[in-house]
């Protein structure tokens, strides 16, 4: 996911990797009502969200990816949406049996989104049905 960066990142390095200015950096850093697992869990969407800003990891793949038990992925996708972070969008198959929830982004200070050329070079981009 965050591969080529280091254990511990800069402002100017989170930024990136979030696709957000600094003013949302550090507004995401300081706010106390994100504990650190809902923010691994933002970084996380964001890392799988496309050019719209969307994205569908199922719980059981965002608690595999982070290494994290199931309750604690759903409470820090709660928590998220409860903070205006993201906003979720149910995912109903052609047979009327829902899938994984959609997540859009809301982070970014683009209303537009952060643009096709932000995912031009990503190969790692999948999500889950």
């Amino acid at each position: 996911m965050f591969e080529n960066y280091n254990d511990v990142v800069g402002i100017e390095d989170l930024c990136k990797m979030l696709c957000v200015g600094r003013n949302t950096a550090y507004k995401l850093i300081m706010d106390k009502n994100l504990d650190v697992f809902e923010f691994r869990i933002l970084a996380y969407l964001v890392s799988r969200s496309d050019s719209n800003n969307f994205c569908f990891p199922s719980y059981t793949t965002i608690e595999k990816d982070l290494k994290i038990i199931r309750s604690k992925a759903i409470s820090g996708v709660k928590k998220l949406i409860e903070l205006g972070y993201i906003s979720v969008e149910n995912r109903i198959l052609g047979n009327d049996r829902q899938t994984s929830n959609g997540y859009i982004i809301s982070v970014f200070e683009n209303p537009e989104g952060r643009g096709n050329s932000w995912n031009a070079n990503r190969q790692d981009v999948k999500n889950d049905v």
